[in-house]
C-alpha cells in the first residue's frame, strides 16, 4: 500500500473530525470520519504494515474523544459507542493482525484484557462498560485457543458461550419471554458444544449447568422456564453418562420395571377415581 495514500487518508480523517467539533453539519462530517477510519483499518489489515497501524489507531482515538466532548454530540451516546467500537477494532488490528510489537497471542490477549479491564474500572459510562464486556470475549477466545487439552479447550469455549448468553440476556433482551428463550437457547448450544465428549469431567460440567439452571428457575420468577429446562438437562445428562451401564442390564429387567410402573400408575388412578 502506498505510504503517501495512508498519510493523506489520515490527514483527511483528522480534518473531517475537526470539522465535526466545529461545523454545523455534524452528521455529514461524523459519518464521513467513521467511514474513512473503517476503510483505512480494513485496508491496513490487508496490507499488515506495522507503522501504518499507528496512523490508523491515532485518528480513531481522536474521533472518540472529539465525539465524546463535542457539544454537538454531548448527549448522543450511540455516536460515542460507535466511535468507541472503531477504536477497539483499531486496537485489535494493532495487537493481532499487524502485531506491531511482535507479541505472542497469549501476551497480546492478556494486554487487551488488561486494557479493557482498566476501561471498565475507570469509566463511569455504563454503555462503554457493556461494549467492553462483549469485546473481552475476543482475547478470551484467543487465550482459549492456545490451550493444548482438547477437553478443557471445548469446556472453556462452552463457558464463553454461556458468558455471551448471560450478556445478551442482561443487556439485549427486554421481555421475560425473550430472556427465557434466549437464555435457554444459549445454554443448550453451550451443552451441545461439549456433549459428545466422553470425558467424565464433561459430565460433571454439564451436571453443574443443569443444577445451576434449575436453581435460577426456582429462585428467579422471571426465569421460570429455566426450572424445567434445568431438570431436563440434568436427567438427560444422567441417562447419557450411564449409557454404558444400560447395556449391561438384562432386557427382562426393563420389562419388569416398566410393568411395575404401569401397574402402579393404573392403581393410583383407580384409587383417585373411587375417592
Amino acid at each position: 500500500m502506498d505510504e503517501t495514500f495512508i498519510i493523506t487518508m489520515t490527514s483527511i480523517i483528522y480534518c473531517v473530525i475537526h470539522f465535526l467539533a466545529e461545523g454545523k453539519r455534524e452528521n455529514i462530517y461524523w459519518y464521513s470520519s467513521i467511514i474513512a477510519i473503517v476503510i483505512s483499518i480494513l485496508m491496513n489489515m490487508v496490507d499488515k504494515e506495522g507503522w501504518l497501524s499507528i496512523l490508523i489507531l491515532i485518528p480513531s482515538i481522536y474521533l472518540f474523544f472529539s465525539t465524546k466532548y463535542s457539544e454537538l454530540t454531548k448527549d448522543n451516546n450511540p455516536r460515542i459507542s460507535y466511535s468507541f467500537i472503531v477504536i477497539l477494532i483499531a486496537i485489535y488490528n494493532f495487537l493481532y493482525i499487524v502485531n506491531f510489537l511482535n507479541l505472542s497471542a497469549i501476551i497480546a490477549s492478556v494486554l487487551f484484557i488488561w486494557l479493557l479491564g482498566m476501561i471498565i474500572i475507570l469509566t463511569n459510562e455504563d454503555y462503554l462498560k457493556t461494549i467492553c464486556y462483549f469485546t473481552i470475549v475476543v482475547p478470551l477466545l484467543k487465550l482459549t485457543g492456545e490451550i493444548e487439552s482438547e477437553t478443557w479447550r471445548m469446556i472453556l469455549y462452552s463457558i464463553l458461550i454461556l458468558y455471551i448468553t448471560f450478556l445478551s440476556v442482561k443487556y439485549l433482551a427486554k421481555s421475560n419471554e425473550s430472556k427465557n428463550a434466549l437464555g435457554l437457547t444459549g445454554i443448550v448450544i453451550a451443552i451441545l458444544f461439549v456433549f459428545i465428549n466422553p470425558e467424565y469431567i464433561v459430565g460433571i460440567y454439564i451436571g453443574l449447568i443443569g443444577i445451576i439452571t434449575t436453581m435460577i428457575g426456582y429462585y428467579k420468577n422471571e426465569f421460570k422456564t429455566f426450572f424445567k429446562g434445568g431438570i431436563i438437562i440434568t436427567v438427560v445428562n444422567i441417562i447419557y453418562q450411564l449409557r454404558n451401564l444400560w447395556e449391561q442390564i438384562p432386557f427382562w429387567l426393563y420389562l419388569l420395571v416398566g410393568g411395575l410402573a404401569l401397574i402402579g400408575f393404573v392403581t393410583y388412578k383407580e384409587m383417585n377415581n373411587k375417592k
